[in-house]
């Protein structure tokens, strides 16, 4: 694995990839108005993907990626009582009641 997969580790349990850190630093350094806020989000998502990511490649059916039409993206779906969401409570991520409609 090249060193664009080197993690760097943002606190126990969590980590982002080298490469998205330069994503997150050309942000910063392009957009004026990017504040800490913004950069706690990107770096949350960041470190939700990758948990989900090395828990899908670990398992092959703990999650799916979904189109949600209404918002144009990309979503990951998983069950609320499974192997992602206990991970993730782990590091210290909750998830609100899940909004049906998308389910």
């Amino acid at each position: 694995m090249g060193s664009s997969y080197r993690k760097i580790y943002v606190d126990k349990g969590k980590y982002i990839f080298s490469y998205q850190f330069k994503f997150l630093k050309n942000i910063i350094k392009k957009d004026k108005t990017f504040t800490s806020v913004g950069m706690k989000e990107y770096l949350d998502k960041f470190v939700v993907y990758n948990i989900i990511s090395d828990l899908e490649e670990q398992y092959g059916d703990s999650a799916c990626l979904v189109w949600l039409e209404d918002v144009d993206s990309v979503a990951f779906q998983f069950p609320e009582d499974g192997k992602i969401v206990e991970e993730l409570a782990k590091v210290g991520y909750e998830f609100p009641e899940l909004d049906e409609d998308y389910w």
